[in-house]
């Protein structure tokens, strides 16, 4: 692919260590990530590309933010983009409590120095540690094909701050051998101020990882950040990218599940969350298999307090206090209260073990999976899918 550039996940991965320089906590690339959520999540942005997007980790911590509806991952390596897709698929959580919007993620083979329609106009377009791999002439097609042709609302673009590598004792030529060059501050705000004044953008300027006390001034961020803010649409240029120029080839489209779409009222929401969190509740406290010899199925009553449900954060969005969650317990037909009004009766049904369940494989009791669920989440097990679902491997710094 002519103008293309290649970075590779183990391109990327450095002992921290190596360089024999400061160590950053948070690591250098989770601040960087950090950077990218907070512009996502304070500009609300519903399309985001990242561009070199190599191992999937940004696109990983992005697919998390509830706005975002759609992602676009752009690589010219298919082996990376095939081997790293996984980690970008719903999980059972995902299909059991789906998110409130759609979200579909799309990863392309294709080179950041052409343009793909598909992609014009999206909300934000992510260089992480990209521009600094690419050979010359590469680099040079870059601002045409980003900024003119698809003209997102916003580029972030980090890189390297050269004038930083004084602090690292191992450092020699660059920090990774692929990178083609490394920029001073003069020379990343040279680059990006004509590139804002020629197509139309603002630009600022800011970095991660803060060197020794009082090297600031002097040295700069161990990573130098701009973000461009489009100021005003190419019209003629729209005209142009929407006739079919799609250069880049989807090597994997992946849909995540959402809620419906029609609206429901309180109470059909309340009653989705009572069946699932009754039937989570009473699974703990009661199992799910049956001693009885020659039944398939076993249904019995169980009692499960009130106070107990309004510790999950969604039924307590919906009914703030007991009063309303009795009120609306009220109107339901599949759910009643018990004679003092203190507990919700439900019907729980058990398998017979013979039908190969096996309650030795559940996650555990009620205080490991309900300390996993934060009942105070708004998407009810966010920080339970944190707990059973590992970030990308991310043992090691990443300069790149």
């Amino acid at each position: 692919m002519a103008g293309s550039h290649s970075v590779k996940s183990e391109k990327l991965e450095e002992n921290e260590g190596e360089l024999g320089g400061p160590m950053f906590s948070p690591p250098l690339y989770r601040q960087r990530y950090d950077v990218v959520c907070d512009i996502v999540r304070k500009m609300e942005a519903r399309k985001v590309v990242d561009m070199g997007c190599a191992s999937g980790k940004l696109l990983w911590h992005l697919k998390w933010i509830d706005c975002i509806e759609e992602l676009a991952g752009v690589d010219v390596d298919v082996t990376q983009l095939q081997g790293n897709s996984h980690i970008l698929c719903p999980l059972t959580t995902d299909y059991l409590m789906p998110r409130k919007k759609p979200l579909n993620i799309c990863l392309f083979e294709g080179s950041i120095g052409s343009a793909d329609s598909r992609l014009y106009d999206w909300d934000i377009v992510c260089c992480v540690e990209v521009i600094e791999h690419l050979h010359t002439g590469t680099l040079a097609l870059v601002p045409h094909a980003l900024f003119h042709q698809l003209q997102p609302k916003v580029v972030i673009v980090t890189t390297p701050n050269s004038e930083f590598n004084i602090l690292f004792s191992n450092f020699r030529d660059f920090r990774h051998w692929d990178h083609k060059f490394e920029w001073t501050r003069d020379e990343f705000r040279s680059w990006a101020d004509g590139i804002a004044s020629e197509f139309n953008y603002s630009v600022e300027y800011s970095g991660v990882g803060e060197g020794p006390p009082g090297s600031l001034d002097k040295l700069g961020w161990c990573t130098q950040i701009a973000v461009f803010t489009r100021l005003h649409i190419d019209s003629e240029c729209a005209q142009c990218i929407e006739e079919n120029l799609q250069p880049y080839r989807c090597i994997k489209e992946i849909s995540h599940p959402h809620q419906l779409q029609t609206p429901h009222t309180t109470l059909q929401q309340l009653n989705d969350e009572l069946t699932y969190y009754c039937h989570f509740l009473a699974d703990i406290d009661c199992g799910t298999e049956t001693d009885e010899e020659d039944a398939e199925r076993v249904t019995h009553t169980v009692c499960i307090r009130l106070e107990r449900l309004m510790k999950f954060g969604r039924i307590k969005e919906l009914c703030p206090d007991l009063d309303e969650l009795r009120s609306c317990i009220r109107q339901t037909e599949q759910f009643h209260l018990s004679p003092d009004g203190d507990s919700v009766l439900y019907t729980h049904i058990l398998m017979s073990s013979s039908n190969g369940w096996n309650v030795d494989d559940d996650d555990g009791g009620e205080s490991d999976v309900v300390d996993d669920y934060q009942v105070d989440n708004e998407r009810r097990v966010e920080n339970w899918n944190q707990t059973i679902t590992t970030s990308p491997k991310e043992t090691t710094e990443t300069w790149d």
